[in-house]
């Protein structure tokens, strides 16, 4: 924008080195040129704090953490919590299938009361080596929105979880999608981490 309030294309000498980078991910329509976006941004399933947000239960790479946490680099010993609904598309049984790093607590809302009862929560400790650790909940859904939440405790190193599901009319291929979706992160220790498994909210 100049003085005047004309615009004019930016050059690469007037964007500089940090300006080229962003650039260099746009085409020339305003879209992110494919091949250079980054997954695991907002719009991939990780919405930022403060908001909801629709998409696939997959949080995944350290800057989803960090947007949370307010950090850079490699995010160790925190948090995560995300709470949102899913819908099974017929009721019946599912299986829910879980990749994780590291521990990580999932809450199923299936009788829709609001509470956390036998059968609808699960834990796993550790992380599952870059699988998905399949048929790990089962779960009898109504053909209806249920509540679910995500508490995963980062130790160290890499850092994702992602759920799917299989049942009737969804064979589990992709990770499953979530309505008002919220997510929050903070530092904490395996302390932190019990703390957050509840039906309230986490913190």
């Amino acid at each position: 924008m100049l003085a005047d309030g004309s615009a004019k294309q930016s050059t690469d000498a007037d964007l500089g080195s940090s300006g080229k980078t962003v650039k260099g991910h746009i085409n020339s329509s305003g879209g992110v040129t494919l091949g250079k976006a980054r997954t695991g941004l907002i719009g991939c399933g990780a919405g930022g704090a403060g908001g909801e947000h629709n998409g696939p239960l997959t949080w995944e790479g350290h800057e989803v953490f960090n947007q949370l946490l307010g950090t850079t680099g490699d995010p160790n010993r925190f948090v995560f919590r995300a709470d949102g609904k899913i819908k099974a598309p017929e009721a019946g049984e599912f299986k829910f299938h879980v990749r994780h790093d590291d521990d990580v607590w999932v809450w199923i809302d299936a009788n829709r009361n609001g509470k956390v009862d036998g059968g609808e929560a699960k834990t796993r400790n550790g992380w599952s080596s870059n699988r998905y650790i399949n048929n790990w909940l089962t779960i009898t859904l109504p053909k209806e929105e249920v509540k679910f939440a995500i508490v995963l405790y980062e130790h160290g190193g890499g850092n994702h979880v992602n759920l799917r599901m299989t049942g009737p009319g969804s064979p589990g291929t992709e990770d499953a999608a979530g309505t008002g979706i919220r997510t929050k992160a903070k530092s904490g220790d395996k302390a932190a981490f019990n703390a957050a498994r509840n039906a309230n909210g986490g913190w």
